[in-house]
């Protein structure tokens, strides 16, 4: 399949999916209703099925769950493992390949190598959002309880006398360091947006670390190849440069920031077209109406982060702005 080809089982009067997650070889979707929908390969029992060679070949409900009538209401996948949120007490369950610790339950003797039957993690209770490392076995959620991320799986790296370090394969806290009030760098501004720790409302994982959005729009990040993990807060400004009409028309000179340059390491918005073929609703965000409200050229805005990712093998990082949802 080389072009988008929409799967028959969803659409209008059929399955409603709010969100789809994919692993090395099977794919999760969940509906609206709160129905989860697995198909693909089901190896290690990942499909939630009994474990074997034959694979689900089209979109199937899956029933035999432990969370019964209760909706899920969220979704992630590992490299071989599957994991949900369900019922209105936001508890998570696992299942699939256990490798690594990748379900949260320890690693043989005391927790199973895999499991098709969706396991219900205990101490993971008012979790309200799941990320995995869709080629990899470490997975988090954030817990609506304390604001922060509960991670486990992961690779750790043996001690001289071989032994393992065992927190690596249970649901671990990753702590976020205070800010220090006292900086007077760029990071003012930030702490000026949330003076305390607010809860993370969104993550996303990477090979090496994990990055988490609070609901302050501030980005913090921590390391998945160690515990106990604590978080940063990084510094990143989403500095808006705007260029007016009236600058353009006399002439005046080009932008500083060039996202071209391969030295610049600052984030540029990125607009559709040439300067003059902006879209209406970029013109109206940034090209005043009328002269006398033209912005200074190179003008500077800081704003806050919705959304961000990276990728590590082209070296790059984007992020979407909290004020008018432009990608830089």
């Amino acid at each position: 399949v080389v072009e988008p080809t929409p799967l028959p089982q969803f659409g209008p009067g059929r399955h409603h999916a709010t969100k789809v997650a994919t692993g090395l070889n099977h794919t999760l979707a969940m509906t609206a209703a709160g129905k989860l929908l697995v198909w693909g390969s089901n190896e290690r029992g990942q499909l939630g099925q009994t474990p074997g060679d034959t694979a689900v070949l089209q979109p199937t409900v899956l029933k035999a769950a432990p969370w019964q009538k209760q909706k899920v209401t969220d979704i992630a996948t590992g490299a071989m493992h599957s994991l949900c949120i369900a019922g209105e007490s936001g508890q998570v369950f696992a299942w699939g390949c256990n490798a690594h610790g990748a379900l949260g339950l320890g690693t043989p003797p005391t927790g199973p190598s895999h499991t098709a039957q969706p396991q219900c993690l205990p101490h993971l209770k008012s979790a309200t959002f799941l990320v995995a490392n869709p080629c990899g076995n470490v997975s988090l959620c954030l817990m609506m309880s304390h604001g922060d991320a509960m991670m486990f799986g992961g690779s750790p790296v043996p001690a001289t006398d071989g032994r393992v370090d065992q927190r690596f394969y249970v649901p671990a806290r990753v702590r976020r360091k205070e800010p220090d009030p006292s900086l007077t760098s760029s990071d003012d501004w930030q702490l000026q947006r949330g003076s305390q720790l607010s809860p993370l409302r969104w993550a996303t994982l990477s090979d090496s670390e994990g990055f988490g959005i609070d609901t302050d729009g501030l980005l913090w990040v921590w390391p998945t190849s160690s515990r106990p993990a604590t978080a940063d807060l990084v510094s990143v400004a989403l500095k808006r440069a705007v260029r007016s009409r009236l600058a353009s028309a006399s002439g005046a000179n080009e932008l500083t920031l060039d996202p071209s340059d391969p030295s610049n390491n600052e984030f540029v918005l990125m607009e559709e077209g040439e300067d003059e073929e902006l879209t209406l609703a970029t013109q109206e965000l940034l090209m005043p109406k009328s002269p006398m409200q033209a912005p200074s050229l190179n003008e500077v805005q800081h704003v806050g982060i919705a959304n961000f990712g990276v990728s590590f093998k082209a070296g790059i990082s984007w992020a979407v702005d909290d004020s008018a949802g432009h990608l830089w």
